[in-house]
Formats: C-alpha cells, structure tokens, sequence
C-alpha cells in the first residue's frame, strides 16, 4: 500500500492540498511524457505557473507563522507517496531557507527544486519502486537514475532558473563525495542540493515500496 506523508501543522491545510494538487499535475504530466504522450504539452505551462505561484504562497505562509520548529512526529500518513514526499521536502526545504536567511528570490528556486525533485521516479517502471524485496544492483541502477531523470524533465519543459534545474539534480549527492549521479562533495555541491538532501533524509519513508504512475 502507497502512503502519502503530511506536515499538518506547518502549513493552512487548504494550501497543503494545494500544494499537493499542483505537484499532483507534474507528476501526472512527467509520466505521460515519459510515455511520448504529447498531449501533455498544452498543460505544462500551467502547471509551472502553479508550482511558481504555490511556492510565493508557501513562502508568505511560513513567513506569517514564524515557525520556530518542527516535530517531525506529528507527521500524518495518507495515500499518493511521489506526490506527498515531494510536498514535504518542499515545506521542510522553504522553511530551512527562510531559517537560513536566502532572499525572497532563493527562496522560490529552492522551493521549485524542493517541490519537483522526485517527478523523475514517474520515468521508473512501477514493479521496480513497488518491489518489497531487496533490490538487484540493476534496480538500484535504475532508481538512482531518478535525479537525472527529473532533471532533464524538468530543463525540457520548463523555463526556470539553473540553480532550480541543479538543485534536483545534485540531491542525492553527499558531502563525501559519495553519492550521486556525479560523486560531488563538498562545496562542490550545490545549496539547493544540500537543503533538500536534508529534508530528504528528515521525510519519513515508507517501509517498503513507493509508488506507481498517479
């Protein structure tokens, strides 16, 4: 069973399902696009400029509440897992940057990168993210493609900022220099990257597959 995890008390609620619709619509055009369905083409900007004017409110959002911490135990488990776990890497990832003191603008690439880091898993065939097993060294190959994969979906449909695009990219590299796609370290890597790396890590996953196309 595919589970979607929530921050119920860091965010208004009718703006979490907002969140959670509109990165619902990515997710759904990623895979018809990874199926050569052109039909996705005459939605896709749209979509974009919801994930934009999403992100100015989350911001202004978690600006208002001047949130001094997060009690990760307080998180809620719900349907839909690709979906959820990019919305919660994107609240956790607005609110270290606003913590951090990044500008209004950086805020907003940080937030996008955060929000569409994991459309990249629509491209992964379903029996792969769904195994309950171990997985072969293959499979793990081909998981780890995710990151690129979002990547160059993300570059090819939208038009947004280089930071945005290598924020996704770079966000399972590790400080050791021993992650990937690229074993960058250090701070070689970039900000985005780390952020969303540690919001990542501090999104509960789920205890045994993920999920197939929405």
């Amino acid at each position: 069973m595919t589970r979607m995890l929530l921050l119920p008390h860091i965010v208004d609620d009718e703006l979490r399902v907002e969140a959670f619709k509109a990165v619902k619509k990515v997710c759904i055009h990623a895979y018809r696009y990874s199926k050569n369905d052109k039909q996705y083409a005459a939605s896709v900007d749209k979509s974009y400029q919801n994930i934009k004017q999403l992100s100015a409110k989350l911001i202004l959002d978690l600006k208002s509440r001047k949130i001094d911490r997060i009690n990760l135990i307080d998180l809620k488990i719900f349907e839909d897992y690709i979906v959820s776990h990019n919305v919660n890497v994107g609240v956790l990832s607005f609110f270290i940057g606003l913590s951090m003191g990044l500008s209004t603008i950086e805020l907003q690439r940080l937030g996008i990168a955060a929000l569409l880091h994991d459309v990249g898993k629509m491209f992964i065939d379903p029996k792969v993210l769904n195994k309950a097993g171990k997985l072969t060294d293959e499979e793990h190959k081909l998981v780890n493609m995710h990151s690129s994969y979002s990547y160059r979906y993300i570059k090819e449909s939208y038009h947004i900022h280089t930071s945005t695009y290598l924020g996704i990219l770079y966000h399972h590299e590790k400080i050791v220099g021993t992650g990937y796609p690229k074993g960058k370290s250090g701070n070689d890597i970039p900000l985005h990257s780390r952020i969303i790396s540690i919001c990542d890590v501090l999104t509960p996953q789920p205890p045994t597959g993920l999920t197939g196309p929405l």
